[in-house]
């Protein structure tokens, strides 16, 4: 029992963590105060009871007493429930002294850790579990896993886990929480996956709209078609309250894209009368991002055109910088070209697919190429290292010599910096959550949509033949969609 490795210890430490959550329960509902506070905040028993909300009290050890007997310190720690004491003299709570237990669980169920909301206005306000074997605040989503039980092919994503749990509450199930305001590369581009559009909306004040335009930006990456939803001067959760679920479906519905969002922002704060040319274009660039965020041909000449009126530039002077727009910062192409590359390295079974489905000509970032070249050159044989000596992919996965040697080799032109840079990140990323499939799929829908980018700079500028490409393209990147 003290070893905590492999698929069956995860299971055992997500059955720990269903138990705590069970343990937290009964401690709420007999727990008149913390009720009546989840209760005045307008939750339901069923919610509570659905959602499985708990409550530890003011205890340093209550859940460690009543655990210890039955489990090992090993998994007690490993789950995230209890910590050495500081006079290191044994254990004690992780969780304790009067916060309300929020369970989390991944994807598919799992119960993974807990969020403790204090009631006494202890610091923090909100106690997230450790970083362990089973929760990694970057990839996981309150509620994520209710949500994918229902058919929506757009997401909402909120601030908060009482955002989120008001949302369900009132019917709108496809609403997600990210548990603080910060959404990552890893959990947009899980939720790509799913959905296809996304809604952000968090808290409506100047911190909660910033981290709502990144958490836009980064959807957008991931190949969402993100907007943004601002609340009139209430959380989600009020608003529901106040308003209805009807009217908060209208308001997500009516949500701004975020060029929209950020425009209105900018023009707020800034007399554009006052600004030199040199502050000027460095707005231009900030809005840029933003810019490229439309997908129709003909809602990006508006704006381009509302942002010349604005800054008093010129139309094709906007269009000139636009175009000059790298592609990396529209899509996170080098992060999808790392995943073909970790796949080539780490999952051997998927090499005949990739030489299959991937030119690496079509790869932009050159280490990434040089990888995924010089190992599909001869699938096979890597195929049988592979089955002769497993420790080739489990222990020295790559080695960057050999890249940057077969690389003069061939001709081909690579930094040596960023292959070494790459290989050390192949060798300590999990690869367990990369899809060849998945993979596949986002880097030619990705490729595409840079294509796109490259053409709209013609398409504007009215170029003989331009028009016709980017129709023939964004065909080809409807196909794809529904494959």
């Amino acid at each position: 029992m003290d070893g905590v490795n492999g698929l069956q210890d995860k299971a055992r430490i997500a059955g720990i963590l269903e138990r705590a959550a069970d343990f937290f329960s009964k401690i709420l509902w007999n727990s008149p105060e913390p009720l009546q506070y989840l209760k005045k905040r307008g939750f339901s028993d069923e919610t509570i009871k659905e959602h499985n909300l708990g409550f530890i009290g003011n205890s340093w050890s209550a859940l460690y007493d009543s655990f210890v007997n039955d489990y090992s310190y090993v998994l007690l720690e490993q789950a995230g429930l209890i910590v050495p004491r500081k006079d290191k003299l044994g254990y004690r709570d992780y969780f304790h002294h009067n916060r309300i237990m929020f369970p989390i669980k991944d994807s598919h169920g799992w119960f993974v850790g807990f969020a403790g909301r204090a009631l006494d206005g202890s610091v923090p306000k909100y106690l997230n579990s450790r970083e362990g074997l089973l929760f990694r605040k970057r990839e996981v989503l309150y509620l994520l896993d209710t949500a994918l039980s229902f058919d929506y092919d757009e997401v909402v994503v909120v601030e908060g886990y009482t955002d989120a749990l008001m949302a369900h509450q009132f019917g709108l199930h496809n609403v997600v929480g990210v548990g603080g305001t910060a959404l990552t590369e890893y959990q947009a581009r899980f939720l790509s996956r799913y959905y296809d559009k996304a809604v952000v909306c968090f808290d409506p004040d100047a911190e909660g709209q910033k981290h709502a335009r990144l958490a836009g930006l980064e959807l957008h990456k991931a190949g969402l078609d993100a907007r943004i939803c601002v609340l009139p001067d209430k959380d989600l959760d009020e608003v529901l309250a106040n308003e209805g679920s009807d009217s908060v479906v209208i308001r997500f519905a009516c949500a701004d894209w975020l060029y929209k969002c950020e425009l209105e922002r900018l023009m707020k704060n800034y007399d554009v009368a006052l600004l030199s040319e040199r502050e000027r274009a460095k707005l231009l660039k900030g809005l840029l991002p933003f810019l490229s965020c439309s997908k129709d041909i003909v809602e990006l000449s508006v704006y381009l055109s509302s942002t010349a009126d604005w800054l008093g530039l010129s139309y094709n002077a906007v269009v000139d910088a636009f175009g000059s727009l790298k592609n990396n910062t529209v899509l996170p192409s080098n992060s999808l070209e790392e995943d073909l590359a970790v796949l080539a390295v780490r999952k051997p079974s998927c090499l005949q697919l990739l030489k299959a489905q991937v030119r690496p000509e079509d790869m932009s970032d050159s280490a990434c190429r040089a990888v995924v070249t010089y190992v599909l050159r001869s699938p096979a044989r890597i195929l049988a290292e592979h089955s002769a000596s497993p420790s080739f992919f489990d222990k020295d996965l790559i080695d960057p010599a050999e890249v940057l040697s077969y690389c003069k080799q061939t001709g081909l032109n690579v930094d040596d910096s960023s292959v070494y840079r790459l290989c050390a990140k192949i060798q300590a990323c999990d690869a367990s959550n990369l899809f060849p499939e998945d993979a596949l799929l986002n880097f030619r829908r990705g490729h595409l949509l840079n294509h796109l980018d490259e053409l709209v700079e013609g398409v504007l500028l009215r170029k003989s033949g331009a028009l016709e490409e980017y129709c023939k393209v964004y065909d080809e990147l409807i196909s794809l969609s529904q494959e």
